[in-house]
């Protein structure tokens, strides 16, 4: 049996995980198709589980389950697919901030297991708008020497957080990354992510840079992801 899983259609800022493709050779595995789709349905710890069978027979009977620690769910069959193809879907509850594990495990004429996962954002936490851009002079000594961007965040928990973010050209090529870090109250707090000038004039851009794959994570402790956001719009590059 050939299995294909992908984590694609996120929303609510999951992180992506990617896709994996085996076979499975075990005697009467068949030919069945298996595609295993990950997508945040709420902001308070549920993910839905959506999976598809294809090349199987309308009347054979599969049992799928997705199951999340020592939790299993079983998936219910929705209708609406073509000749060959069913479709299972149902919620597992999953706790926030951390990549989690979720295996699927399906029972029928052909049998397979794999992995697929998902990390939620914490309720309440959000990275919001970039607010301003500028480049000062942090050594004291009259050059400008750093390009500041700042950005809001939401957070819900008081804390240590970490903000990093991806630079990208107008094609979207990702050319640099960089972080902020802040002390943060519950609310709305301001976090400033720093660019070396030198570096910014070696990339040698004309035109805006686009700010993506924000990522803010709480830094108490083992690090715990409370939002994320795939982009935040654009900011024009020092000359």
């Amino acid at each position: 049996m050939v299995v294909t899983v992908c984590l694609g259609a996120l929303v609510l800022a999951l992180g992506v995980v990617g896709c994996d493709r085996w076979s499975d050779s075990a005697p009467g595995a068949g030919a069945t198709g298996f595609e295993a789709e990950v997508t945040a349905v709420a902001e308070d710890g549920w993910a839905r589980v959506d999976v598809v069978l294809t090349g199987v027979g309308d009347e054979a009977a599969y049992e799928v389950v997705a199951i999340v620690g020592e939790h299993r769910t079983d998936l219910a069959e929705v209708g609406g697919g073509v000749t060959g193809e069913r479709r299972f879907t149902g919620l597992v509850e999953v706790p926030t901030g951390d990549f989690v594990p979720i295996d699927v495990a399906v029972d029928g004429p052909d049998r397979a297991t794999l992995t697929t996962g998902v990390v939620l954002d914490e309720p309440g936490a959000s990275i919001d708008r970039i607010v301003d851009d500028e480049v000062v002079d942090t050594m004291g000594d009259g050059e400008a020497d750093t390009w500041r961007i700042a950005i809001v965040v939401e957070v819900v928990e008081p804390g240590s957080y970490r903000l990093n973010v991806d630079l990208a050209d107008a094609d979207g090529a990702r050319l640099l990354s960089t972080t902020g870090t802040g002390q943060l109250e519950p609310g709305p707090g301001l976090i400033h992510v720093e660019v070396p000038v030198e570096v910014v004039e070696r990339l040698d851009v004309a035109g805006p840079l686009e700010v993506v794959d924000a990522t803010l994570s709480r830094s108490n402790g083992a690090p715990t992801r409370a939002a994320s956001r795939s982009s935040l719009g654009t900011v024009r590059a020092p000359q």
